[in-house]
């Protein structure tokens, strides 16, 4: 968008603090990590959050990952992963992932496609709102040590438990917690949708 994402206004926060102020409603703030490049700046943060940065510079989310798996905290054994980009993270679809993780490598969702469930594929997958074992850091490594950067390559390696975004809609009807902001139509669509909630909720 040719902005930080995490810095851009949303309601009365910042995106990035929209999202930690959701997620600490599923998640104790001292087990949330956040992960930016080397000198962001971002915004104020609870002092619990954790931050670091990526290891290098420009290798995408699958480096992000790696940095926040690697200084999880040692009582942790799972993570849920997601991105500012994403600012409509959900707790109670949170709270599904961590449930239906079992003794699965990773949860993810997964698009329906025309009433069945979708194969498992680049589009049809959705591995920034899911969680994963802390044991998946080292499948991640091996990836980037090859200098394979996609998320789903890595995803597609492991044992993982494929949901229909159909469950999800039990905790978010509309499946907010997916859409994503890529463009500024995005971003002016997701404030409008923050307005729209902000009034439901004032009624």
């Amino acid at each position: 968008m040719g902005r930080d994402k995490a810095t851009l206004p949303f309601g009365r926060h910042t995106v990035l603090e929209h999202v930690v102020e959701t997620l600490m409603e599923a998640i104790s703030g001292t087990s949330i990590v956040v992960v930016s490049a080397a000198g962001q700046k971002l915004p104020a943060l609870p002092p619990s959050i954790q931050l670091t940065h990526d290891a290098k510079p420009a290798r995408g989310p699958l480096e992000g990952m790696a940095a926040g798996l690697l200084v999880l905290p040692s009582y942790l054994d799972k993570a849920f992963v997601c991105s500012c980009d994403a600012p409509f993270v959900n707790p109670n679809v949170i709270r599904h992932l961590l449930k239906q993780l079992s003794n699965y490598d990773a949860a993810v969702p997964v698009d329906e496609c025309d009433g069945n469930e979708s194969d498992i594929n680049d589009r049809g997958m959705h591995p920034l709102c899911a969680v994963y074992r802390r044991r998946v850091l080292t499948v991640i490594e091996k990836q980037l040590a090859n200098n394979e950067l996609r998320v789903r390559s890595m995803v597609k390696q492991l044992f993982a438990n494929h949901l229909s975004t159909r469950e999800l809609r039990e905790f978010d009807p509309k499946l907010h917690c997916l859409q994503n902001m890529n463009t500024p139509h995005d971003y002016e669509v997701a404030l409008n949708e923050l307005r729209a909630t902000s009034q439901e909720l004032r009624q």
